[in-house]
């Protein structure tokens, strides 16, 4: 990407979400105008996608992006995929299925799991029907490891989950998404993976059921994280993070005793940081140590 490209793509992603309009404004003008590379127009698809389809809620803004962005000399046959699979996922959000006709297997599940994204907080009912139809489509006792359809639900799955826990008083459907949404990952994570992911989705796991309100199933799957992180001798990194999901649920359970014990641990975690990774991750350990 171009400095300029980047700088006011990173703007548009830092206002979208309370400033959905005029980051719009921004994509159909200054950013358009700024594609020079493949790269560029991909970022940039990604970024109008998730605005029309997510914030916005309005597919034909993102639609008329994505046919303007074909037609820029940019465009290369990566580009081409990734613009077919958005605009199948904005169909699909107006629940269009034929819009993945003559899409690949993979760009067909792909594209589900990107809509189901777009429509988990405002439609987590049909955001559920089409995580649940897109792994539908990958039989976990049938395929093969490492596959491809299986990785686009594991995103998915993840990428939603993530998001639906900053959700601000989540309604019961919402909550239901975003265990549901947990869980995939997690049953996606172990065929498409290795051990790092499924640390990760027990990770996630943990995080979502504590902000469902469901302490002991926060505290099993932080359990499960740190004795994945155990037993593959994972990077103090992996092992803090998981210390910080043990913390957070015993939080949430209201054990005082293991809530201390798990941030005593964590800050052991922390010394053992490279200097870059406890710039990031200090927040993250005082966030712990002033919890009440």
């Amino acid at each position: 990407m171009s400095a300029d490209f980047d700088e006011r793509l990173g703007a548009a992603w830092k206002t979208h979400a309370d400033d959905p309009a005029g980051a719009a404004a921004q994509v159909g003008s200054a950013l358009l105008a700024a594609v020079s590379s493949s790269a560029d127009l991909m970022a940039l698809a990604h970024l109008g996608h998730h605005l029309w389809g997510a914030h916005l809620n309005q597919p034909p803004g993102g639609l008329s992006l994505l046919q303007d962005l074909r037609a820029h000399p940019a465009c290369d046959a990566d580009a081409l995929a990734a613009l077919a699979r958005y605009r199948a996922s904005l169909l699909l959000t107006h629940e269009q299925p034929q819009a993945l006709d003559g899409l690949p297997d993979a760009d067909q599940t792909r594209a589900m799991g990107l809509a189901a994204a777009n429509l988990a907080e405002v439609n987590p009912a049909r955001a559920s029907q089409l995580l649940q139809a897109a792994a539908a489509r990958v039989p976990p006792l049938t395929t093969p490891p490492g596959d491809p359809m299986a990785r686009a639900v594991a995103v998915a799955g993840n990428n939603i989950a993530a998001a639906m826990e900053e959700v601000p008083r989540q309604t019961p459907a919402q909550r239901d998404m975003m265990i549901l949404a947990a869980r995939t990952a997690r049953t996606y994570w172990a065929i498409a993976g290795g051990w790092l992911e499924v640390e990760r989705a027990e990770y996630r796991l943990s995080n979502s059921w504590r902000v469902a309100g469901n302490a002991a199933q926060a505290r099993q799957h932080a359990q499960a994280c740190l004795a994945l992180v155990a037993q593959h001798q994972a990077p103090p990194l992996e092992r803090f993070f998981a210390l910080e999901a043990l913390a957070l649920a015993a939080h949430a359970a209201a054990d005082l005793s293991a809530h201390a014990d798990a941030c005593q641990q964590a800050a052991l975690a922390f010394e053992s940081l490279d200097a870059d990774d406890q710039t990031w991750c200090r927040a993250t350990l005082e966030r712990l140590q002033t919890l009440n």
